[in-house]
């Protein structure tokens, strides 16, 4: 085990929803992890389907104002989070369907803005092309959501996980 864990560093890149255990709450999902929050960036989500959370400090415990121990971990069995392995996921484009609000940017990067857009035809197994509403051929569409909705009228890199041309 390591004794200088930061769960901050080894979870800012898992997936919303990757399931860990909690010696507490049992079988938990990841929320979210706040790189801004110092006293409890780790957002657990109690139960399958629960609306219920509980926030952790960036080593794993429930309590920051005392000396605990980590209560989280990748799993009931694995208790050692130098052997946890994130795997990174992309957003798959093939998962649009038609109408799906979207953002697109298109051409050279640093010169055009995302702008809203509805998906005409999405891309399949034959023709990886991506056809919106009001352009047909896009350089990048991202879904238009809570986590991407603040890019509308910028030039702003899109979150990671939506970055499937970079792979």
């Amino acid at each position: 085990m390591n004794e200088n864990l930061n769960l901050v560093e080894i979870l800012k890149d898992c997936q919303k929803g990757t399931k860990l255990y909690s010696t507490i709450y049992g079988d938990v999902e990841l929320g979210e992890v706040r790189l801004n929050d110092n006293a409890y960036p780790i957002e657990i989500k109690i139960g399958e389907g629960s609306d219920m959370i509980c926030d952790t400090t960036n080593d794993g415990r429930l309590l920051d104002e005392f000396p605990g121990e980590c209560t989280l971990f990748p799993s009931k069995d694995q208790r050692d989070w130098s052997k946890f392995n994130v795997k990174k996921h992309r957003f798959d484009p093939k998962t649009f369907q038609p109408f799906d609000k979207v953002l697109v940017k298109r051409g050279d990067e640093n010169y055009h803005l995302w702008f809203p857009d509805f998906i005409s035809f999405p891309p399949n197994d034959v023709d990886e092309t991506v056809l919106c509403m009001t352009t047909d051929d896009v350089d990048m569409v991202i879904p238009y959501n809570e986590e991407t909705k603040h890019l509308i009228e910028t030039n702003d890199d899109a979150p990671e996980f939506y970055r499937y041309w970079e792979d």
